[in-house]
């Protein structure tokens, strides 16, 4: 559940305990850096080759990456999926759909958007993002790389 004690009324969590290791959920728009080497991948490429480094991405990136990638790309990101190096958060829980509900009205963001900041809000995951709409709209309640 949220916290209210933040502006806007959402909160960033904090994980809890010693020596976590750093999660990470990579937008649509890192994916697609990273995989085309475009300009900005630099930015990422040591948080993403980091082994240390939990990766996660949501269903709904994985569904924006697909549709505007190759073949080529779209077998790589399977196969980095399915070794497990990437995990997708799925978007399935009632809760889930409330905290998105709630960043959506609350700082105005696209329902895509909202399920993808959602998913890092509700996992303490730092959201890997060069959309800088997002950023200004959700750094006050989410940990933005």
């Amino acid at each position: 559940m949220l916290r209210e004690d933040r502006p806007g009324g959402i909160s960033k969590k904090t994980a809890l305990g010693v020596g976590l290791v750093a999660g990470y959920l990579l937008d649509t728009n890192a994916l697609i850096k990273w995989f085309g080497k475009f300009e900005g991948h630099e930015h990422i490429a040591h948080l993403i080759e980091k082994p240390e480094n939990r990766l996660f991405t949501s269903i709904i990136c994985v569904l924006e990456f697909l549709n505007g990638c190759g073949a080529e790309e779209a077998g790589l990101l399977k196969k980095i999926i399915g070794n497990g190096d990437i995990e997708v958060i799925s978007f399935n829980a009632v809760s889930q759909a409330e905290s998105a509900a709630e960043l959506r009205k609350k700082f105005g963001l696209k329902t895509p958007d909202a399920i993808i900041a959602s998913a890092a809000l509700e996992n303490n995951l730092t959201l890997v993002t060069f959309d800088a709409d997002i950023k200004k709209k959700v750094k006050a309640v989410l940990d933005i790389y």
